[in-house]
């Protein structure tokens, strides 16, 4: 059935759409599919959005169902979800989305509320991920500054230098806990993230 060579004939790609949207939860890949080719075959640009209004389909709906074909394969694990479903499952990350699709081929049918939770927690968790990052960014140009003040003292103040010397030190060795702590919580969420997926 991929092999199927589709039409260049605009009237038919809007027949077997038709057709196909009538048989929902099974069909979703197929209009996908026919969307795309023919937002990319058969209209000038600009021509989509009201042929989309032609067929009465919702621009919305429409870019759902051409990313559920464009990410998830046509099996019939995946045959019964609805719309919104599929779309959830197509627009998480790859590795999550991997997870889920065999999770449901080993016989497990999550709800729609199930997969919002699921791309809810992702979604946390790379907030986190990044506001991690972007800590540890932090502390590691603070670093770089504390090493540049050093170079940059003048050798006549011996004693001041090493003052200075000594509170940097002590505060290299707080950033250096600081950096080790986001580390580790880090791995903590990567853990959490990993099983919430499994």
């Amino acid at each position: 059935m991929n092999d199927l060579t589709l039409s260049n004939n605009l009237a038919q790609n809007e027949l077997e759409i038709s057709h196909n949207k009538q048989i929902a939860g099974q069909s979703i890949w197929e209009i996908g599919r026919r969307l795309t080719h023919v937002k990319e075959n058969d209209l000038a640009h600009g021509q989509f959005l009201e042929w989309l209004t032609k067929l009465n389909i919702e621009r919305t709906e429409a870019h759902r169902m051409m990313k559920v074909a464009e990410k998830l394969p046509n099996v019939a694990t995946l045959q019964h979800l609805g719309t919104t479903a599929l779309h959830l499952i197509a627009t998480l990350p790859e590795e999550g989305r991997e997870g889920l699709i065999q999770r449901i081929e080993d016989g497990d049918t999550p709800t729609v509320r199930e997969l919002q939770e699921v791309k809810r927690k992702l979604q946390l968790s790379q907030q986190a991920n990044k506001l991690l990052r972007d800590e540890n960014d932090k502390i590691k140009s603070s670093k770089t500054e504390v090493k540049e003040t050093i170079k940059e003292v003048v050798p006549d103040a011996y004693k001041a230098t090493q003052d200075l010397n000594r509170q940097l030190l002590e505060k290299n060795k707080e950033l250096s806990k600081t950096v080790k702590a986001m580390e580790e919580r880090s791995e903590f969420i990567e853990k959490q993230l990993a099983e919430t997926l499994a």
